[in-house]
Order: structure tokens, then C-alpha cells, then sequence
């Protein structure tokens, strides 16, 4: 017998005893991230799983106030994870949840997919940051029912969703947004960082690609530090503004992408 023989078969015993039962993780869509499609387009659902190579049996649909869709979805492996695409049903305009059913889990997640059957020539996108400043907490309340009141086609939130970046309060921004009646797009700042494991163990945004209509919302994490956007960013933003299907791009990061000319 080859020497590598034994340690290749312990490791793929271990590998089998640690990953399984076979779970999943949703990457995207998520609560900001969310899928925001007309009927018909293509819904692509990102998963990663605690054994890569294995494609987890499961069953997905969307939930909204008439009750569940169910999807048909197709799976494939793009390297890092396994993905799930298929066409979006005919649904009538608004927010979805998605849930996914496996032989070991029942997830649920609200505002990952909002339909919109047409975009108008004209629509309302709204930025907003520094969610909850010290001692003003009830200023998320006014600002979800202020967004509820305006409804607009997208609110884009470019970081600090909270200062004191405790579990509790990140559970609490959680569920204020998932009450917005609009897309919610995420990215996180200087505070996210400060807490970041709490951070990813709510929303898990580190940057992201979401089409409205005719725009291309790139979001970046320069919650590091200002002007300390890695290489692989930069790469990665090369090469979505090489690929744009003619669309126009919007930036969101919590710092100035690029530097203001004081002059002017």
C-alpha cells in the first residue's frame, strides 16, 4: 500500500465526520443583498456547505402574503460553492422571503427577493448612514416608517448600522430593516469593523452586485480604514465595471470612493 494512502482515507473520514450531517449556509440573496427581478428573469441562489463537493438535496420557495411559491431550480458548482438557478415565477410586485428545506434544516429568510414587474423612467433610490447614533435609538423607528411612507425603489445603507455593535443591537437593526417595504442594500463601516464578527453573524455583507432595473449597485467594504480598499477589491471592481450589460453603476461604500477635489 502507498504511503499517502492511510492519511488520504483518515482525512476524508474526518472531512465526512466534521461536514456531516450536511448543512448549508445561505451567501446570497439575503436581507442586504437582496434579488430584485422581473417574472421570468433568472433567480440565482449561492449556498456554501460544510462538505464542498457534496450538492445538498433541498427544496426552495418564495413566501409572500398569498403564501408559497415554490421554485424549480437547477444546481451547479462554480468553484466555491454550490449555486441554484432558475426562472422567477410570475409573482405580483414585492417583497419575498426565501426558504430553503434540506433533510436537516428549515431556513427562512425575509426580504431576500422583491419582484418588480417593470421599472418606471423615473424612481426614487435612497442613501443613508449612521444609523443609530449614541442615545437616539428610536430614530430607527422613524426612519422605517419614513421609508415605508416614501417607498422608494431601493434604500442603500453605506455603513455604521450601529455604534455599539453588541449582538442585541444588531439583532435590533435586523429586524427594523427587515420591515422596510423596498430592497435593502448593505454595506458596512468603520463600526462594523470595530465588531465584525457580530457584524457577519447578522447580515455576512462584505461586498455584493445588485441590479435595479438600469442600475448596477456595486458595493465595496472600506470599513478598514479610508483609502485601504485590498487589491482583490479593486480587482473584483475592475472587472464588474468591464461587465456592466449596459447598465449604469453605482458605487456604495462608507468611504468617498474617490478623493474631493477642495478646489472646486
Amino acid at each position: 500500500m502507498k504511503r499517502w494512502v492511510v492519511p488520504f482515507l483518515l482525512a476524508v473520514t474526518v472531512l465526512g465526520l466534521l461536514g456531516l450531517p450536511l448543512r448549508v449556509e445561505l451567501d446570497s440573496p439575503l436581507l442586504g443583498t437582496p434579488a430584485v427581478l422581473v417574472p421570468g428573469e433568472t433567480l440565482e441562489i449561492r449556498l456554501a456547505t460544510t462538505l464542498p463537493f457534496l450538492s445538498p438535496a433541498l427544496t426552495a420557495s418564495l413566501e409572500g402574503p398569498e403564501g408559497a411559491t415554490p421554485l424549480t431550480l437547477e444546481p451547479s458548482w462554480n468553484g466555491i460553492g454550490r449555486v441554484f438557478r432558475g426562472k422567477l415565477p410570475l409573482l405580483p410586485d414585492g417583497g419575498y422571503a426565501l426558504r430553503i428545506r434540506t433533510e436537516h434544516q428549515d431556513l427562512r429568510f425575509p426580504q431576500a427577493v422583491f419582484v418588480r414587474a417593470a421599472w418606471p423612467r423615473r424612481f426614487l433610490v435612497v442613501q443613508a448612514a449612521d444609523l443609530i447614533p449614541p442615545g437616539n435609538e428610536a430614530l430607527l423607528d422613524q426612519f422605517v416608517a419614513e421609508m415605508n411612507l416614501i417607498r422608494p425603489a431601493a434604500v442603500l445603507l453605506t455603513g455604521d448600522l450601529a455604534y455599539t455593535g453588541s449582538e442585541a443591537i444588531y439583532r435590533t437593526v435586523e429586524a427594523a430593516l427587515i420591515r422596510i417595504q423596498a430592497p435593502v442594500l448593505l454595506i458596512a463601516g468603520n463600526h462594523e469593523r470595530e465588531h465584525w464578527h457580530r457584524y457577519l453573524g447578522t447580515f455576512r455583507t462584505t461586498r455584493s452586485r445588485v441590479d435595479l432595473g438600469p442600475l448596477r449597485v456595486l458595493s465595496l467594504d472600506s470599513g478598514h480604514g479610508r483609502d485601504r480598499f485590498t487589491p482583490s477589491q479593486i480587482q473584483w471592481l475592475r472587472d464588474e465595471l468591464e461587465h456592466l450589460e449596459g447598465r449604469t453603476p453605482i458605487l456604495q461604500a462608507h468611504h468617498p470612493v474617490f478623493p474631493s477635489d477642495k478646489s472646486t
